[in-house]
């Protein structure tokens, strides 16, 4: 079995210290503009400087439930939007 060709998977970058700036909000609407709104099915977010959170002693889980908002968060919206795929890294 092969893969077909075109792009199988986005890889959003988000630094966890910026929570929801307004300049990531923007590049969503971008990325939908250029990509399609199909793309969600096949992006993965990456939360960077997690470092930080542990030395807060927090997990990401923990940091994402910390939203102001709660679900209605942009963030956690966003996150629904990719079916809650991420993950962490240092």
């Amino acid at each position: 079995m092969t893969a077909r060709s075109g792009q199988q998977v986005f890889l959003l970058v988000s630094n966890n210290a910026e929570r929801g700036t307004s300049e990531q909000y923007a590049s969503m609407h971008l990325f939908d503009e250029i990509f399609g709104p199909g793309a969600a099915d096949h992006t993965i977010i990456a939360f960077t400087h997690i470092a930080e959170l542990n030395r807060q002693e927090m997990t990401i889980e923990e940091f994402l439930e910390s939203a102001q908002d709660g679900p209605a968060d942009p963030l956690n919206k966003l996150l629904n939007r990719f079916y809650q795929r991420y993950f962490g890294d240092e």
